[in-house]
Order: C-alpha cells, then sequence, then structure tokens
C-alpha cells in the first residue's frame, strides 16, 4: 500500500509516495524512481535515475550525502542550490532588499539604506583568573584536645587567565550600507564598515574585529551566515 507525500521535485511528473511493507517502507518517485531516506520533514536521495537530464544528474549526485526539504531539492535540481543559499550569494555580492517600515530610531543619513534589523545581545570578551594551588608543611598535635591538629606551613598556588564571553546589553542591531549599529537599553556601539577587519559567522551569532580595537564584538542573531555574507558584500 502506498502513500502519497508529494509530488516530485526532480521530475515534477510523477508522485513522491511511501511503500510500506513488513519490516521496510521505501520512499520513491513513481515516474523518474528517484528514492529518498526521510527524517522529519528532510530528505536525502538515496538514489537517483539515469536517465534525467545530465545537469540534473550532476547536481544530485554531489550532494546526495545531504538533507533538504523538497523544496529545496527541486531547487538544487533545477538550478544548483537552495533558497537559503542564493540568497547568502545575493548578500556576498551586496544585492539586498531594501528593509521598508523599519521601526527603529536610528536616525539614517543621507544615502544610507538599512538592510537587516533584528533584536541581539552584545557579548564582549572579559578576562577571568583562577586559582589553583595547596598547603605544604607539617601538622602538630595540640596537648589536651584530642584530634585537634595546628598546621605549620604556608600556601603555594598559581593563578591563570582566560577570556570569556560575557552579555553586555540587550537591544537592536542594524546593518545599512555604511555602518552596523547595535542599540540597546545600556550601551549603543557603532562600527564603520570600512573600519572592520573580519567578520566571522556563526550559527546564531557573528564576531566582529575592527581595526583599532584589541578585542572583538559578539552579536547574536538569527542567521549568523546570512549577516556574515551581508556584511561582506556591503564592504567589498
Amino acid at each position: 500500500m502506498s502513500q502519497f507525500i508529494a509530488k516530485c521535485p526532480i521530475c515534477e511528473k510523477g508522485d513522491i509516495v511511501e511503500e510500506k511493507h513488513f519490516l521496510s517502507s521505501r520512499v520513491y518517485c513513481t515516474n523518474c524512481q528517484t528514492e529518498f531516506a526521510v527524517k522529519g520533514n528532510e530528505f536525502k536521495i538515496t538514489k537517483y535515475p539515469s536517465s534525467i537530464d545530465p545537469d540534473i544528474r550532476k547536481r544530485l549526485v554531489e550532494r546526495m550525502d545531504e538533507w533538504h526539504t523538497l523544496s529545496d531539492w527541486y531547487n538544487i535540481a533545477h538550478q544548483g542550490y537552495t533558497i537559503q543559499e542564493q540568497m547568502y550569494n545575493n548578500a556576498l555580492q551586496g544585492r539586498l532588499p531594501a528593509l521598508s517600515y523599519i521601526s527603529t530610531n536610528i536616525i539614517l543619513h543621507k544615502g544610507e539604506v538599512a538592510y537587516l534589523e533584528e533584536t541581539s545581545n552584545l557579548l564582549e570578551p572579559h578576562s577571568v583568573r583562577t586559582y589553583t594551588g595547596g598547603t605544604r608543611g607539617v601538622s602538630i598535635p595540640i596537648p589536651g584536645l584530642k584530634g585537634v591538629r595546628y598546621r605549620v606551613g604556608s600556601f603555594k598556588g598559581t593563578s591563570e587567565s582566560h577570556e570569556e564571553l560575557r552579555k553586555v546589553d540587550s537591544g537592536i542591531l542594524l546593518l545599512t550600507n555604511k555602518k552596523l549599529v547595535f542599540s540597546g537599553s545600556n550601551r549603543i556601539k557603532t562600527i564603520k564598515l570600512d573600519k572592520i577587519i573580519q567578520v566571522y559567522p556563526y550559527s546564531d551569532a557573528i564576531k566582529i574585529s575592527v581595526d583599532g580595537r584589541r578585542k572583538p564584538s559578539y552579536f547574536t542573531v538569527s542567521d549568523g551566515k546570512l549577516w556574515a555574507s551581508a556584511i561582506k558584500g556591503l564592504i567589498e
């Protein structure tokens, strides 16, 4: 018995169905016979048809170990990239849609356009010192006090310093074609794009290193790769 899942994103003619057996199941296209593994709402191609367009087949072969939604597989098969990947590529080339009706108190100067804005936390590295060590010497029993001893000696220890990220403030992070602005309840931080020497993306944050500043700043965002791509694209 087969259960319909969706139209096939590869050939666009057949249906993706799940054919259930006693101890196993098979998810495949009824037309092109592409087979999938399923994990939640994501799919991985396990078998591709040899009769399809060579360019599509090449794209599928290169990504057979990847998990994507069926809509992403459609874009991969027919364009070579997912919608998210295209958004990153556009950002790297400085092609970002200007945001209209931004609710912000930040004043934009003439010729300045806002691109990205969202709530964010500002984190900065702080030095933390920890101590390790022990005592040395001898212990001497005290007459008349059974089980009580007095220690004669000294304490010898070492201290080590390392950096930890600490949340400094919460607020709004705004990216324009001229600067990156963090506006928090206690701290306002403005970074001109031409002063940025490095931007590093995390899944949910970006690290910004600025010329003339010893320590970098970290900002939490929903998509670190998008923000980093946009900043690099605007700089370049």
